[in-house]
């Protein structure tokens, strides 16, 4: 679980982009104007190697604006994550994209956006 703890500061770091970020699902009722939600859904492990896959997802309640914002906050989030390599004294990750796209809602005020990596983690191991 320490591990894990591990990888979550990383990516909170990583999308620290003026957006409040959460992990997991945020309660509708307290909806901001924009904020950005991740999680990890259940994932593949060896004993000393993670295959993790982050999902990224940006919503943004646009109220009078177009989707500038969004589109801008999107390359920059991606620009923050793909290809990034984090090497600690735990761990090694290192992130690649796999997808991305446009996400419909039902609320035609509520515009979302989603990014996907491959999240690789291998443990550091002293022999």
């Amino acid at each position: 679980m320490e591990n894990m703890i591990d990888v979550f500061t990383v990516i909170f770091e990583r999308l620290s982009v003026e957006w409040p970020v959460f992990f997991e699902e945020k309660d509708t009722e307290s909806f901001a104007n924009d904020y950005i939600v991740f999680k990890l859904p259940p994932s593949s492990s060896t004993k000393y190697r993670d295959n993790l896959i982050l999902e990224v997802t940006l919503w943004s309640y646009l109220e009078d604006r177009d989707t500038v914002h969004l589109e801008q906050k999107w390359a920059e989030v991606d620009k923050k994550l793909q290809h990034h390599m984090h090497l600690d004294d735990n761990q090694l990750l290192i992130f690649q994209k796999t997808s991305q796209g446009m996400i419909p809602d039902p609320d035609k005020n509520v515009r979302r956006r989603e990014l996907r990596y491959l999240v690789k983690r291998e443990e550091r191991i002293d022999y």
